[in-house]
């Protein structure tokens, strides 16, 4: 006669066997679902629909937070020329001298 303990174990064990059978099942289905969706998804999408997403990026609306790609590098090329016009009307005089250290070490240790 079969150990009761044993018996239960087994169809316990069963029961888990089953149990994750079912959620692979569901998973696989899921899985399947989701593919097909993001195959629709890829397949939707054209040349066209990515070229328009780049011409509105570039040109289109933007505000101070997020403008858009020419209004972005027209701010940048306005900072950049007002800090070369700033820095231009410094008096050379100004600007710290490099001394005669030479920053590399020598190829002679006695140098």
């Amino acid at each position: 006669m079969a150990d009761p303990n044993t018996q239960q174990q087994n169809e316990q064990d069963a029961q888990q066997d089953t149990t994750i059978q079912q959620r692979i099942s569901i998973g696989n289905a899921y899985a399947s679902l989701l593919g097909s969706a993001t195959n629709q998804t890829f397949a939707a999408y054209t040349f066209e629909d990515a070229l328009s997403q780049q011409i509105t990026a570039i040109q289109g609306p933007g505000d101070d937070a997020h403008p858009n790609q020419l209004n972005a590098v027209a701010r940048i090329l306005s900072q950049l020329t007002q800090a070369v016009d700033e820095v231009s009307k410094i008096d050379p005089s100004q600007f710290q001298q490099s001394d005669d250290q030479n920053v590399n070490t020598p190829q002679d240790p006695t140098a």
